[in-house]
């Protein structure tokens, strides 16, 4: 009977090092991620710049025991689509394909990922078919967790709102200055008739834009 107890008690103690050292593993083992930023033509003087936002996601990285397996970068590129964004799409990809065995994508904002709230939760699906979630680090959201999946759905429909009042501003900026131009051109200047008209024909299409 005592031998029988001896070797229970060894069993269990071999049990707790097998999970104690299992446990350790999986402590050591680091999660893959691939990083992705974005800067449109203006973003760069806004303090958002690829070089700010790539050390920010290497830090969260570290910080957090993550392995980045790839950088993807598109620079002055715009958000209100995933067309024209060649690295965005090749992220996609290569997540799709199994060329980039990772957990999660990290980016700066949600906004550095897309200001289009339909192109976001689409691609966010592409991603999640492959067990791949979103990090926004400095919007602190984690959609693999369910209040980041609902934070997600509303913070990309703010940031759609805001890229559309952006642009309406930029719009209407524009429709001014073009305006005072007109206003200045020399009447007497010999193309005065056709700058004059090459201004109106750009003015009634920023109309047609803003509207």
């Amino acid at each position: 009977y005592g031998c029988n107890e001896n070797m229970s008690i060894k069993n269990k103690v071999g049990t707790i090092k097998q999970s104690y050292t299992a446990r350790k593993i999986m402590k050591n083992k680091k999660i893959k991620c691939d990083i992705y930023t974005r800067v449109s033509t203006t973003m760069q003087v806004d303090g958002y710049s690829l070089d700010a936002q790539k050390e920010k996601l290497k830090r969260y990285a570290e910080f957090q025991n993550m392995e980045i397996v790839n950088e993807y970068s598109d620079e002055g590129k715009s958000g209100k689509s995933v067309e024209g964004r060649p690295e965005f799409q090749r992220m996609l990809d290569n997540i799709e394909n199994g060329t980039d065995e990772v957990q999660f994508v990290l980016v700066f904002k949600l906004s550095r990922f897309g200001r289009n709230a339909a192109d976001v939760l689409n691609s966010l699906q592409r991603m999640q078919d492959f067990g791949v979630n979103l990090i926004c680090v400095e919007d602190g959201i984690d959609n693999s967790k369910d209040s980041g999946k609902l934070m997600i759905y509303v913070l990309s429909a703010v940031t759609e709102i805001e890229g559309l009042e952006k642009q309406h501003r930029q719009l209407t900026g524009a429709k001014a200055r073009l305006g005072q131009q007109m206003d200045s051109l020399d009447i007497m200047d010999k193309f005065y008739e056709k700058k004059y008209q090459d201004m109106e024909t750009r003015l009634y299409r920023l109309y047609d834009e803003i509207e």
